[in-house]
């Protein structure tokens, strides 16, 4: 089996690369190798691998740039999925794509599942519900994964920030850290996530699914368990979102949950077993 992996160098695509069963060839692209705003030249790059299986890691993720900037994350996370999922539809091959919890808007205080109704608040929203759309659309065969607050290791030194690195960054210049408190969804360690993806590929699985680790939490309480298990003395703050005036609204609760699969191992152990391999220092 043949398997193309778009956005290779990112914490998804990085954690793909690392995990993937040797059997499979496979052939990695980063955004270098395929511009994703260029819609015309798409098909024509994916013609020349001839996947089985393409596997979508790439995405516009800047939440806050995507309220100045929404055609672009719109092309990126919306259109260009209509694109490869007419080629996938075309060539009988199968796309798997990885979505967001933030397609709804956080209201219940419970959560959702995957036959909750999507409504987005934000302009990055949007642009993913847009790719989600387009790709049931297409008629192609698909796996639609939705996830939340991902960490991991990324092979882009430039690259977006996580979290967890954002904190040990302040941990070493700031005496007190203020963090949301407000805002809850599920952690998501990119290795567990890539090993569930793998096994519903095997499977043959398709349609949408919610994947995360199990449980929820504020990024205060991120934070909190982040600085507990390297016991590193830090002094948080709990503090509203509103303390950080934001271009995009975030959803209150956005925790996804899986109606379909067995729960994923808890956020705390992956976040362990991620740290104690990452090595983070301030």
């Amino acid at each position: 089996m043949k398997i193309l992996l778009i956005g290779s160098d990112g914490t998804l695509g990085t954690a793909f690369r690392t995990l993937i069963e040797p059997s499979y060839e496979l052939v990695a692209w980063t955004m270098g190798d395929c511009d994703l705003t260029d819609l015309e030249s798409i098909g024509t790059k994916l013609s020349v691998v001839a996947p089985d299986v393409i596997i979508n890691a790439s995405a516009y993720t800047d939440v806050d740039g995507a309220e100045s900037h929404e055609r672009i994350a719109t092309l990126i996370n919306g259109d260009a999925v209509g694109r490869i999922a007419s080629y996938c539809a075309s060539e009988y091959a199968t796309l798997v794509h990885f979505s967001t919890d933030y397609v709804f808007p956080g209201t219940t205080g419970t959560g959702y599942a995957e036959y909750d109704a999507p409504k987005p608040v934000n302009a990055y929203g949007r642009s993913k519900l847009h790719g989600e759309m387009l790709l049931r659309e297409s008629g192609c065969n698909y796996l639609c994964i939705r996830t939340s607050r991902l960490f991991g290791r990324s092979s882009t030194p430039k690259g977006k920030k996580s979290f967890i690195d954002k904190m040990f960054e302040l941990a070493g210049h700031t005496p007190t850290i203020s963090v949301v408190n407000d805002e809850r969804t599920s952690p998501t360690y990119a290795n567990d996530l890539v090993q569930a993806t793998l096994g519903l590929i095997r499977d043959g699985a398709r349609g949408l699914y919610h994947r995360t680790n199990d449980g929820d939490c504020t990024w205060y309480e991120f934070a909190q368990k982040i600085f507990s298990i390297v016991q590193l003395p830090v002094a948080l703050v709990p503090v509203q979102g509103s303390a950080f005036p934001r271009p995009a609204e975030r959803p209150v609760c956005s925790t996804l949950r899986s109606t379909k699969l067995p729960k994923l191992r808890p956020w705390q152990e992956s976040l362990k077993e991620y740290l104690s391999l990452s090595k983070h220092t301030v």
